[in-house]
């Protein structure tokens, strides 16, 4: 699937959750991660690029409750 977004100019981005296996995590290895995990401390074992901490987060403007991510080069 990511080699087809790829072939219309996407760049995919695998999106998953903390117990995502070394199978898994290999298959993606060469494509941007965001990782899913609410717990404090951060342990997830692999490369990561983005990290959504939070499913409680706060925005002016919006009344519910955001996702709230964090950038890690």
């Amino acid at each position: 699937f990511f080699e087809v977004l790829e072939s219309v100019g996407v760049t995919p981005m695998a999106y998953v959750m903390p117990w995502a296996g070394e199978d898994y995590m290999r298959a993606v290895q060469d494509y941007p991660v965001w990782v899913v995990q609410y717990s404090d401390p951060m342990d997830f074992p692999y490369h990561f690029t983005y990290w959504q901490y939070t499913s409680r987060g706060t925005v002016p403007g919006i009344e519910d409750d955001v996702d709230i991510n964090l950038y890690v080069p």
